[in-house]
Order: C-alpha cells, then structure tokens, then sequence
C-alpha cells in the first residue's frame, strides 16, 4: 500500500504561529504535505487558517489539517510574549506526544519530540552563544531588552521547571536527527560550530504572484515589510533614509508591520512623529501589501546577520531593488555589492548612488531576475516532497512513493 493510501501520521510543530517568517515555512509544510499524509499541526496558540492563508498565499482548508493546541496557562492563550515560558510548555508536550506520528517536523529550529524528527533551522536564538555573536541587541534598543536581574533569573528557572530536562544542544548533532538550514550561510555557522553537515538547505516559501507594475508607473518610495521588534533595526531604516532625504531625494516610506504597545513599537513610533514622508501602515496582507510592495521601487531591510530573510525575498519578488545588510543569508538572496551595506552611512553612500542612476538601477534588476525562481513556492514544495520522501525511506516506512506531481 502507497503512503498516500495508508495516510500516514505527519506533525508539524510550530510554538506560536503569529505573523512572522518562521510561520510561513510552517503553513507552507501543510499546504504541501496535507494531501498525502493525516497532518496536525502542533502550537500553543489559536489559530486562524484563513488570516494565515490570507497573510502567507496558502490555501489550508480548516477539514484538510488537524490543529493540536498545546494546553497553557489562561494569561498565555493570546499572549505573544513570555517566549521562553510558552517554549517550556511546548517543549513538554512535543516530548510526549512525538510517539504517536510517524513523522514529527519542527518548522521551527530544533524541537525535542523523544523520536528522531526532522528540523528545519530559522535562526539562532537556540544557541545563545551563537545569537549573541551575529544578533546582538543594538546599542539604541539597550533599553527594551531583557535585563540579568534577579526576577529574570527566577523567571528562566519557572521555565526549565515546567519544560523538564533541557536536551543538550549537540544531540542533535549525534546524526539521529534530520537538520535542513534555510541558508547557505546558515549551514556554514552549524557546520562551524557542531562539526555537522546539514541534510539539506531548503529556502523558506516565498509569495511569487505579485501583480506587474511597469518601473515607470511605480512610486519614488521604499518599503519595509516585518515584524516592528528591536532585532530589526526599524530605526536604522527611519536614520537612512532620512539622510538620504537631506541629500535632496524626496522620497516616501512605508512601513508594514504590527506595531506593538510594547517599549519599542512606542519608541518607533516616537521617532516617526511629525516626519509626513513616513507612513505606518500596520500589519497588510493580501491585495493591500501586493499594492504597497508592487507600486514602491525600493526595499529596504536592516537586520545584520539574517539567517535567511524572507521578507526581503518578497521585496525581490515583487519588484522592488532592496538594500540590505552585508552578511547573513540574505546575501545570497540580494548578491549585488552595489545594494549591501555595512553601516548606516555606508548605506547612504549606496542608496544615493543607485537613486542617482537610472541605468544602473536597470542594470541591477536585469542582474536580479534570475534569483526570483530560487525562493518560489514551486520550489520549496518540491524540496518538501523529496525530503519528506527520502526521510521513509531511510526509515524504512516508505512502501510507495509519495512524490506529488
């Protein structure tokens, strides 16, 4: 009997399913395996699969997946902080329900599920040493992050309470586990560190069906899409591109993200105050963010060190010529020089230049084009297909095939 005739138990776990890069991989493994395997997806949230699909292009139906939420304490249900506690009690329940699939993805970095699973790298915050190397809290936000006081040591420790015995982060490194990195670059850090050749590299799904708009009917603007949190760096965006301003370019900003109540969605919203030139427009899914990124020329991103960076993959989709950080695997999403930079002025110096230049701006989207089809769902749903494939195969569970046409 064929996987696709057995129907196979398949989870894919994710801790929160918000509205970020991470929970696009997750709605996209669902979308691409939900058709040759019973699959649940595991989170500690409440989840709205037609906001999701709305946000992320999918198209999961609420009688085409289970939804297995993780019980936790009342004041979590909708929270979206206290990511560390929520992790404990996530972790718990992964380990003790991993028995009952036969097959356990984590969507989201390394996951324990007491059985060997398959993981798909996002970031580093797992490792710490490893964070705190290539995503150290700016200078500027100093002020919003975390302080080593006394409540936060008890909190830590209420946490490794609840979440059990903490796995060592080189177990899975043994070669039991499946480990697939979302970057070239990211691979190259495990492999660094851990000594451990990845199982494979897959990039994130990315959105590829934006409408056309001819460069000469689009807005001198730029646009910047994410999270509004510290690690991005939103007011290094607001610092360049206002200097670019003061060089004599009249230029627009829109900003789309959910801008929180929290210390730093009120300090990006402090330093936005009386500039006309800066738009925010929230959290934009759908036609809405299709306009805002099809009708902008310019992107721009400011997180050093990205594992991946997803929302940059869609500026490129949709057209837009992004500038970005030097480093992290973003690069290889934007491999030009012309559009990376190492600090702010250094960005300056670029962002005029290729304003200035109307050839070069040509020159650079002809050089961009072909990265388009690297970051497409087309291909990271074959990706997922040949993985999952040979992941039962090698199990020695596969009595057919389950490659999807």
């Amino acid at each position: 009997m064929a996987i696709g005739e057995s129907m196979k138990k398949v989870a894919i776990g994710h801790p929160t399913m918000g509205y970020g890069g991470s929970e696009a991989r997750a709605m996209w493994l669902l979308q691409t395996l939900k058709d040759k395997f019973n699959v649940t997806l595991v989170t500690t949230r409440n989840v709205n699969l037609n906001d999701l699909n709305q946000f992320y292009g999918t198209s999961v139906g609420v009688d085409e997946v289970s939804i297995r939420i993780i019980p936790v304490p009342f004041f979590m249900k909708n929270s979206s902080g206290i990511a560390a506690l929520r992790g404990a009690f996530y972790s718990r329940f992964t380990k003790r329900i991993g028995r009952e699939y036969d097959l356990c993805i984590s969507s989201y970095n390394l996951a324990d599920w007491g059985v060997p699973a398959l993981h798909f790298i996002a970031d580093f915050v797992w490792d710490r040493e490893l964070a705190n190397q290539f995503d150290p809290m700016p200078e500027k936000g100093a002020k919003y992050i975390h302080k080593a006081n006394l409540l936060r040591k008890i909190y830590l420790a209420v946490c490794g309470g609840v979440g059990g015995p903490l796995r060592s982060q080189k177990t899975f490194f043994d070669g039991s586990e499946t480990i697939i990195s979302n970057s070239l670059w990211s691979a190259g850090i495990i492999k660094d560190k851990y000594g451990y050749v990845c199982d494979g590299n897959v990039y994130p799904a990315v959105q590829s069906e934006f409408r056309g708009v001819p460069r000469g009917e689009k807005t001198f603007s730029f646009v910047s899409i994410g999270r509004v949190a510290q690690e991005k760096r939103i007011e290094q965006q607001i610092e360049i591109l206002e200097k670019v301003r003061e060089l004599g370019h009249v230029l627009q900003f829109h900003l789309i993200g959910g801008v929180g109540n929290d210390p730093y969605g009120r300090f990006i919203r402090s330093l936005c105050e009386g500039k006309e030139w800066i738009t925010l427009h929230g959290r934009k899914s759908g036609a809405d963010k299709d306009a805002l990124l099809t009708e902008s020329k310019f992107a721009i991103h400011t997180r050093p060190h990205e594992a991946f960076g997803i929302t940059v993959a869609e500026m490129l989709q949709a057209g837009c010529i992004p500038f970005i950080p030097d480093s992290g695997g973003q690069t290889e999403i934007v491999p030009l020089k012309e559009l990376q930079f190492a600090s702010v002025d250094d960005a300056v110096h670029k962002i005029v230049a290729v304003l200035r230049d109307e050839n070069l701006q040509q020159r650079i989207l002809h050089g961009l084009a072909p990265q388009k089809s690297k970051f497409s769902t087309e291909q990271f749903c074959g990706q997922i297909r040949q993985i999952v494939d040979d992941w039962f195969r090698a199990s020695g569970q596969l009595d057919g095939d389950i490659s999807v046409q």
